[in-house]
């Protein structure tokens, strides 16, 4: 029997997130236990000794900062693993915090997931919290480092010979260790080895999962590292590997605050991505589907993160965790924990497994002469537990462990477009003076003042937090200036001279802006003002041009690294809207008012998050692109000028699945796309198209082998020209069960605030979206 594994890839810069399938072999066909091992580090701060900056680590650091989202992460991860994907709980060990010292990792990795391996089991590991390097004279490496993990205890000081982290060699040799047994290992790893530092405009507090690199040479006291596997057989070049990272080497691994209803949590951002869109999808859908969901939820949320996935296209096409159709359940089941009445019964489940409001679910153990208990979810209260009541059966029969399982979702609440208005300020005289005069000194003491953060790059931020004026910069801890600072003041804190000091002076709205963007008055338009601005995707921000102050919607995260390259290039969302001095409410967003911007965004956030209700299932299609003149597929990346025939491809094997299950299904197909400014084109079917030729696979085509049906042309109504203006434009796919009447009218017609049912009561629908960067010929790719 092969030996199918996944593995972190050592010698990459990138935060890695890898995931194990395979598409020949049924997941667990040996009945092969399924083992995870979750590791979750939120806190690194080390003891006083080294805390108070008078001592050094002996690894140099001055800086242990604390995660916020780590352990969560694993939490979601632990419910996933046994409510979804239907592990054992006893047989999935969780390290949190304190716990996961490096021997405790190393041991547990050792006994949990080396030692009880046998042929055709699978090793799940998964780490959240804080990765570094290390110089090491020895690596082969290029830039001369070993990647590491940072345990609990890496922050305490054992001598200036002793290293706690684990590096990427050991992951190497403990790899390789479970394939040589036969089990399948999956590596999930969410810390990031990058430390480019990056400052947006408006003061967010996500941490980076990324400690600074330990300056000492690893090789002036640890022996030669052990030669693991012969030549040609490390981990990663083992066949069944699929690598998705998190960030590319030069960005961060970010952690992001999720609210839902009540509950508010921090997680790291690909985590999460990662978590809903399991909940999202079938445990059947390929990687490849998995991965665009993945990265469709990063860049609608504008995370500077843009994963990229490796591996063979038959690896990308199978499910995430390998199995085929039969074999996987796709149902999501949960535990009660007491039945307190017949309107107060607490379940074991919430968040971390996608339960909303109005979701159904049904005890499997059925008593003969009764009704079964069904259950209808009426809060959700925390990623593990909310609060239903009895739809049938007798509340009183429950006992605490009954399993449940999900037959019918709740209602998925539409996303609004979450937005920060800054605290506003009454005296603005006051405010256009202090820029006058910190603009005037900052020339004479050589400190660059930035006019746009979304061009460049500011090292501090000045802002008004609706008590005093602060100072914040890259390390996250505001400095306190008072009501009424002076230019001196101000400066006094930044680095006269300094060729990287930059300013951006963030000039609060007046009281007649703040008024005009009132709560009530952007609910409609499908936008919702939150508290703070780590809750926000979009923020005002202004500044003084000459004697006015304009103002602009700026994409929360959007920053530029201190290499001077945006990060932001790839997200279809705007950077921010136009600079204005036009009132709000008083012209088109062409001549930048702020709320009918506003309207404009938030259509373009909710085709980017909505999620369709069905379908997925018997719908393996994806949207490509086949270029006219040499029919070479694109599906992701760049399309370049020229013409193109939009196609339907699936993979071949899943079709074959399909047929001999449940049977492939003819659905109506819809393609559109939206530009970064949130203008709307529909591409397919177009006006002259005749009646139904967007039923695809057309019906007559169903009997055909999967081999002919792997690709579905548009025809001639499906071609399309790729031309000025370029940049990122975001294609929708939408399917449907039955025709959507004035699908078009809706789509372009802004968001829908409050229905039950985003599509006028359609059940049966689904969404992939596909974002490609347009560009002139002649460009290079990536440029």
């Amino acid at each position: 029997m092969k030996r199918f594994v996944t593995v972190l890839l050592a010698a990459t810069t990138f935060c890695v997130v890898a995931f194990s399938i395979q598409h020949e072999q049924a997941w667990g066909a040996d009945g092969g236990a399924r083992r995870a091992l979750l590791v979750g580090i939120d806190r690194y701060t080390p003891p006083s000794s080294f805390a108070s900056g008078q001592s050094t680590h002996p690894s140099g650091r001055r800086d242990w900062t604390d995660l916020k989202g780590a352990v969560n992460d694993v939490r979601a991860l632990r419910e996933v693993l046994i409510h979804r994907l239907g592990f054992e709980p006893q047989n999935v060990i969780v390290l949190a915090n304190e716990e996961a010292t490096r021997q405790a990792i190393l041991s547990t990795f050792q006994r949990h997931l080396i030692d009880s391996a046998k042929q055709g089991d699978q090793s799940i590991f998964f780490y959240a919290g804080h990765g570094s390097r290390v110089r090491n004279s020895r690596s082969t490496e290029l830039d001369g480092k070993d990647e590491t993990v940072v345990p609990a205890d890496a922050n305490v000081g054992a001598g200036d010979r002793a290293f706690v982290e684990i590096r990427d060699k050991e992951w190497d040799r403990l790899f390789s260790q479970v394939l040589d047994k036969g089990a399948w290992l999956t590596a999930l790893f969410d810390s990031c080895h990058s430390g480019s530092i990056s400052r947006s405009a408006a003061p967010i507090f996500s941490t980076a999962r990324f400690l600074e690199e330990d300056d000492r040479d690893v090789a002036a006291f640890l022996p030669p590292d052990q030669v693991a596997h012969a030549p040609g057989l490390e981990p990663e070049k083992r066949e069944g590997a699929l690598i998705i990272s998190a960030a590319q080497e030069d960005q961060q691994a970010k952690e992001t605050l999720q609210i839902t209803g009540s509950v508010r949590e921090w997680h790291g951002a690909f985590s999460l991505a990662l978590i809903q869109s399991l909940n999202e999808l079938s445990p059947r859908v390929s990687a490849d589907r998995l991965f665009d969901r993945v990265t469709a939820r990063l860049m609608a949320e504008g995370h500077q993160q843009e994963p990229s996935i490796v591996g063979m296209a038959s690896r990308r096409h199978a499910p995430i965790f390998g199995g085929t159709a039969g074999l996987m359940s796709t149902g999501i089941r949960l535990n009660l924990i007491q039945a307190y009445a017949a309107d107060d019964v607490e379940l074991q489940g919430g968040v971390a497994i996608g339960l909303t409001p109005d979701t159904e679910v049904e005890r499997l153990a059925k008593i003969p002469g009764k009704p079964p208990v069904r259950l209808r979810v009426t809060d959700v209260r925390s990623l593990t537990k909310s609060r239903a009541r009895v739809l049938t059966g007798n509340w009183q029969d429950l006992k605490p462990g009954d399993e449940f399982e999900v037959v019918r979702r709740g209602i998925q609440s539409v996303s609004a477009l979450p937005v920060w208005v800054p605290p506003s300020v009454a005296d603005h005289r006051q405010v256009r003076g202090l820029v006058r005069e910190v603009a005037g000194l900052a020339v004479r003491q050589g400190v660059r003042i930035v006019e746009d953060p979304t061009v460049s790059n500011a090292s501090q931020v000045l802002s008004w937090n609706g008590n005093e004026w602060v100072l914040w910069s890259h390390a996250g801890v505001p400095r306190s200036l008072g009501k009424s600072p002076s230019a001196l003041e101000v400066l006094s804190h930044m680095r006269s001279g300094s060729s990287g000091e930059a300013l951006f002076i963030n000039v609060p709205p007046t009281r007649y802006v703040a008024r005009a963007l009132d709560v009530r008055g952007l609910s409609a338009r499908g936008v919702k003002v939150v508290a703070n601005p780590d809750e926000a995707l979009y923020t005002l921000v202004g500044r003084m041009a000459g004697s006015q102050v304009e103002y602009a919607w700026v994409l929360t995260r959007s920053s530029r690294s201190t290499n001077g390259r945006s990060a932001r290039s790839g997200l279809p969302l705007p950077e921010r809207t136009m600079w204005s001095v036009t009132p709000p409410g008083s012209g088109a967003c062409e001549s930048g008012d702020l709320r009918n911007c506003l309207a404009r965004l938030a259509k373009l956030h909710y085709w980017l998050t909505i999620s369709g209700t069905q379908g997925e299932g018997r719908y393996p299609y994806r949207l490509a692109f086949k270029r006219v003149t040499d029919h070479f597929v694109i599906d992701r990346g760049e399309l370049v000028e020229g013409t193109y025939q939009m196609v339907l491809r699936a993979d071949m094997k899943q079709i074959e699945e399909i047929q001999e299950g449940w049977g492939l299904q003819a659905r109506y197909v819809y393609v559109f796309v939206i530009d970064r400014e949130g203008s709307t084109t529909q591409l397919f079917p177009t006006s002259a198209s005749l009646e139904r030729s967007n039923v695809l696979p057309s019906p007559e085509e169903l009997n055909r082998s999967a081999g002919a049906l792997s690709e579905v042309s548009l025809g001639e109504a499906g071609l399309i020209s790729i031309h000025p203006p370029y940049g990122v434009d975001t294609y929708l796919l939408i399917t449907s069960a039955r025709p959507i009447p004035y699908l078009a009218e809706l789509v372009e017609s802004g968001p829908v605030v409050s229905p039950s049912h985003p599509l006028r009561g359609e059940m049966d629908w689904s969404i992939d979206r596909l974002f490609l960067r347009s560009s002139p010929a002649g460009t290079p790719h990536g440029s």
